[in-house]
């Protein structure tokens, strides 16, 4: 059975795609979709916010990059790409060199973001013991861990990226920084330990017999 997708604009929503596709990876700097509405009669302006849903689930809270300007040229199509809200951080720059030193995660955090549009302080979660998925997080709006100390990472620098200094200040104290589905960002450490989430289950045959196995 297809996947249903549903994308919200302005209150509006669209559905019954010619054609979609989606890409979310938790390791990747934004996840990103596209779809083909097929009517370039619609007034869809880049620059706004959506939300992306899934089989009725919330799966991405973003903003229009970019609308098919030649729909009637090209068969028809009418193409609407857009990210999640951490590609602002990916298009956002640094304007001024910060020494580093004695900055805390969460004070570097909310200098950075404090001009970038769609994204404030109060969504941003520091999560010490949150495994990083995309689930619920369990102690949502913690306070800073003790992990969150200073520490001496050089300086930035004009010219970088608001998503590349905060991915590498949070990567040298081995925390993942990743955006979740309602748009909420989250420095989280990586879940280590616990019951496998799945098994994975193989036949292994040889000349006589055929024996199953599984791996964790």
């Amino acid at each position: 059975m297809p996947e249903e997708i549903e994308l919200y604009i302005n209150g509006k929503r669209y559905k019954d795609f010619v054609s979609y596709k989606v890409d979310a990876d938790l390791y990747t700097a934004a996840d990103a979709f596209s779809v083909d509405l097929g009517d370039p009669s619609l007034g869809i302006e880049p620059g706004g916010k959506c939300y992306l849903s899934i089989n009725g689930a919330l799966e991405m809270t973003g903003i229009i990059d970019l609308v098919n300007p030649s729909g009637k040229k090209d068969g028809g199509k009418f193409v609407i790409q857009g990210r999640d809200l951490m590609g602002l951080l990916v298009d956002a720059h640094v304007e001024e060199f910060i020494t580093l030193k004695d900055y805390t995660l969460k004070a570097l955090c909310e200098r950075l973001i404090a001009n970038v549009p769609f994204i404030n302080k109060k969504q941003v979660y520091y999560n010490e013991t949150a495994g990083a998925g995309r689930g619920k997080l369990k102690n949502k709006g913690a306070a800073v861990g003790m992990w969150d100390t200073g520490m001496t990472f050089s300086q930035t620098e004009p010219g970088m990226t608001v998503f590349e200094v905060l991915k590498e200040y949070s990567r040298s104290i081995g925390l993942l920084f990743y955006c979740r589905a309602d748009g909420s960002l989250v420095f989280g450490k990586p879940k280590s330990g616990g019951a496998p989430s799945y098994f994975i289950f193989k036949i292994r045959r040889t000349a006589n017999s055929t024996t199953p196995w599984n791996m964790k």
